[in-house]
């Protein structure tokens, strides 16, 4: 019985797929990413499948945070944007933890297999298609989750790429590359002003350093099972999470192979 419930239930799951692919309009989504260097994509996922990815990261959250608790970490000290930045990293099995501001963490660890190494999640349909209109060809992803805690404070600014230069650390370097790097932000839990969302620089993914202070702020509510995508050149921030509860974030990030995003500058 449970054989062929899989076997009529198949075509029925690739249809409704399709039909989710096939009806999403990308102008709009493209349009937000050249112009503003960010978009919303909503309704990506089911709830089914957010409670699913959301049980099999508790126990992996334990984990990590035993380890947080009893290893006093490595110091980290690393440029963003001309910037100095002070802060530590551990160490976990074959991964790292890093500290990405007060009271967050950062890591791959756990998503080798599980919910986490899903193909709807790493590969969804609708991701590879924007990817495949921004990155073209020769790209490669790899997924991992920061969480901030309650009283977590506000995260430093930063881009999720390297500004590609030794000296004039302004990003002006980058800015004369074609786009090679996109992050994709799926909250296990709805993203609001009080638990923390995202706060981006509108734009700075086409500005050094010098015009930041000119872009405007701007903050995303995100329902649970939508998605944010942003350009890796743009200035952006997780902010202070003044809730009760844990604000898990899952980012699956795009770039092409040439660049190596594995290097961190002070581990």
């Amino acid at each position: 019985m449970n054989i062929l419930l899989s076997l009529t239930s198949f075509p029925i799951v690739i249809c409704l797929l399709f039909t989710q692919v096939e009806a999403f309009d990308l102008k709009p989504i493209l349009a937000d990413l050249e112009k503003d260097g960010v978009t919303i994509i909503p309704e990506l996922f089911s709830p089914e499948e957010m409670d699913a990815i959301h049980d099999y990261y508790e126990p992996i959250k334990e984990k990590i945070l035993h380890v947080l608790d009893t290893d006093k970490g490595h110091q980290r000290i690393f440029q963003t944007d001309g910037v100095t930045t002070y802060s530590h990293y551990w160490k976990i099995d074959q991964d790292f933890i890093l500290q990405a501001g007060p009271g967050r963490f950062d890591t791959s660890y756990g998503f080798r297999e599980g919910s986490f190494a899903s193909d709807h999640l790493l590969h969804h349909p609708i991701l590879e298609q924007i990817m495949q209109q921004t990155l073209h060809k020769e790209y490669t992803n790899y997924a991992g989750i920061i969480n901030a805690m309650p009283e977590s404070g506000s995260q430093y600014w930063h881009r999720d790429t390297h500004n590609l230069a030794d000296s004039n650390n302004d990003g002006s370097q980058l800015l004369t590359m074609d786009d090679f790097y996109f992050t994709v932000l799926i909250p296990l839990v709805p993203l609001s002003e009080e638990n923390g969302t995202t706060e981006f620089r509108i734009g700075t993914h086409r500005k050094t350093a010098q015009a930041f202070d000119e872009a405007e702020n701007k903050r995303f509510n995100v329902a649970l099972g939508s998605a944010i995508v942003f350009n890796g050149k743009i200035s952006h921030r997780g902010r202070e999470n003044f809730s009760s509860h844990d604000r898990p974030v899952i980012y699956i990030v795009y770039h092409k192979k040439w660049y190596n995003d594995r290097y961190r500058e002070g581990l």
